[in-house]
């Protein structure tokens, strides 16, 4: 089971009331209002309320990305990003902000390709996706 780094709560606060939260094993809880948001194979779920809208994306991604795995698309994929992508990226991150030691955040990561790979030499890499 992949565990959540815990350096990320310095970054987070409780999307409801903007106060700092505690972890207690698998979920980070709010002293302030009590939400509690659960971490399930290292990811942590802070959606407070899923519209009917919201819903149905969270749904559709979930069976994309559960598609890609039962077919091992997820893994040609990355490969496809590493040969194509990869290089000219990491070329144009490392150019505006050394790569080693650094905070990276990517919003909207998606399979979370770039950030798999920054990981091996950033101190923390965070992804943040609706999916």
């Amino acid at each position: 089971m992949l565990k959540m780094n815990n350096n990320l709560l310095r970054f987070l606060c409780c999307p409801k009331c903007k106060s700092d939260l505690k972890k207690n094993k698998d979920i980070l809880l709010c002293s302030t209002c009590g939400s509690d948001y659960r971490i399930t194979n290292g990811i942590l779920k802070m959606i407070t309320d899923v519209t009917a809208d919201l819903g149905l994306s969270i749904k559709k991604w979930d069976e994309i990305y559960r598609k890609q795995l039962h077919f091992h698309k997820y893994n040609t994929d990355y490969e496809y990003f590493l040969n194509t992508f990869y290089k000219d990226t990491y070329d144009q991150l490392n150019a505006a902000k050394k790569i080693d030691a650094i905070t990276y955040l990517e919003i909207g990561c998606g399979q979370f390709f770039m950030g798999q790979k920054l990981a091996k030499n950033a101190d923390l890499v965070i992804g943040i996706d609706i999916s």
